[in-house]
């Protein structure tokens, strides 16, 4: 999913853009241990491992849950709405 992101944000037209945050993602498993943590950059279009020093949005999500999203099995809303995501920042 993550190598998706990668080529998605290489057909990106970077001078049409609203959205330039920059997002943590923290994947956790089962037991709510943190299993990985990437940044994604809206203005430079990156996602790289590890944390933000200051990051506008963070992210906090199961990796099951994240893998069933960019899968499209299930949408991302039904996540939030269920309580299964954690999400602090602007």
């Amino acid at each position: 999913i993550l190598d998706k992101i990668r080529k998605k944000f290489e057909e990106i037209d970077q001078s049409n853009r609203s959205l330039t945050k920059l997002f943590q993602i923290n994947f956790n498993d089962d037991n709510g241990e943190l299993i990985k943590s990437v940044v994604m950059d809206l203005k430079e279009l990156t996602l790289q491992d590890g944390t933000a020093e200051k990051p506008d949005v963070v992210v906090t999500i199961k990796d099951e849950d994240f893998f069933q999203v960019g899968s499209k099995q299930i949408p991302f809303s039904t996540i939030l709405e269920e309580g299964k995501v954690k999400i602090e920042g602007d």
